[in-house]
């Protein structure tokens, strides 16, 4: 036994881990050349997102207050960006739960059988599932917390991975 934990303990002190490295792996997709600017977009809503007062509208004018906050840039979606790169907003609401997910989307490449294809993908995202009271107003507010926590989470990822 003691044989075990002597080349566990090897193991450890040879290979190194760490949370910056895991950190790295899942912030490398945000990495950008120019990281002021952004596109938005922010999927429709169902009928059960109105009944507790939300609108793509406020979660789109959210999400440019953030941004805007964080000195990033929203641009219209005719605008270019040499990237492709938007920030992808969707919240489904069904009865009393809420699914919200944000999501990084740009063009990557990639080759299949000898030819270089490019391809809009999703190259960071949060996800998460929520439990809702009552059909009211309340909820609302509390799915636009929600949203403020998922953009916490991107923002700190993106700064991390454009310093």
């Amino acid at each position: 036994m003691l044989g075990i934990r002597v080349l566990i303990a090897l193991i450890f002190s040879v290979v190194p881990i760490s949370r910056a490295q895991s950190d790295d792996f899942f912030v490398r997709g945000l990495g950008r050349d120019d990281a002021s600017r952004l596109h938005v977009v922010v999927e429709s809503l169902g009928p059960d997102a109105a009944t507790i007062g939300l609108t793509v509208a406020r979660i789109e004018n959210r999400i440019r207050v953030r941004l805007a906050q964080a000195s990033i840039n929203v641009i219209p979606s005719t605008q270019y960006i040499e990237d492709g790169a938007y920030l992808y907003m969707n919240i489904n609401v069904l009865n009393q739960a809420a699914s919200i997910c944000v999501e990084l989307n740009r063009f990557v490449t990639f080759t299949v059988k000898g030819v270089e294809v490019l391809q809009s993908a999703t190259t960071w995202d949060r996800c998460g599932l929520a439990t809702l009271r009552a059909p009211d107003s309340s909820e609302g507010d509390y799915v636009m917390s929600l949203v403020d926590q998922m953009m916490d989470s991107f923002l700190a990822d993106y700064f991390q991975a454009n310093r």
